[in-house]
């Protein structure tokens, strides 16, 4: 009886024991062909100039090109009648429909656009049925103000290349304010809190949400 207890304790602890050796031994031999495999693929990829992860530094004569602009300053971006009138920004759903009605597409032919609507974005200049209703010139100077989101009037180029989708922001906030109930953060004041200050951020950004 001694004998058969003494059997079993050494199959399950022993046989384990060996198992799991066993189990390492292989894993560590599988892990160095491995890692020699993927260091000499990183090898081939640096010797072929395709360093991707691993940009070299920054270059070593600077680019001494410098770009010029006859009339650094552009007032078509502040423009209420080139802003409304001018050219809109259609994206998703919107943009569909805009194409579809461009080429007089749709339900009725059973034609139309394909694909998911999400994530496409196109500039087109509406009809007069599509265009929005003008804003009192009060209400369309706070719409600047906020879509320049602290700079001058204008786009001037040679001063900052990135225009901040003035235009845009622009469509945005007066698409929000045309709204009832909607009332824009008020510039006048200043948050007293971070809580303040994280509510007005969250405010301003969710009006320029498509």
């Amino acid at each position: 009886i001694c004998g058969s207890h003494e059997n079993v304790y050494y199959k399950l602890v022993y046989s384990k024991e060996e198992e799991d050796e066993t189990l390492i031994v292989v894993c560590y031999l599988t892990f160095i062909p491995l890692s020699i495999l993927y260091h000499r693929f990183l090898e081939k990829l640096k010797h072929r100039g395709l360093n991707v992860s691993k940009p070299s530094g920054p270059r070593e004569h600077a680019i001494q090109r410098v770009a010029s602009y006859d009339s650094p300053t552009v007032e078509a971006l502040q423009a209420t009648a080139y802003a409304i009138e001018g050219w809109r920004c259609s994206v998703a759903e919107e943009s569909h429909n805009v194409t579809n009605a461009r080429f007089e597409i749709g339900s009725n032919s059973g034609d139309g656009m394909t694909g998911e609507p999400c994530g496409r974005q196109i500039w087109h200049q509406p009809t007069l049925s599509t265009q929005s209703k003008p804003l009192s010139n009060e209400q369309e100077a706070l719409v600047q103000e906020m879509a320049r989101a602290g700079r001058l009037p204008g786009f001037d180029p040679s001063q900052n290349p990135n225009s901040g989708d003035v235009i845009f922001r622009a469509q945005m906030i007066r698409a929000y304010i045309s709204q009832p109930g909607n009332t824009p953060p008020d510039l006048t004041t200043q948050p007293s809190t971070a809580k303040d200050a994280v509510e007005k951020a969250v405010k301003f950004y969710g009006m320029l949400q498509t």
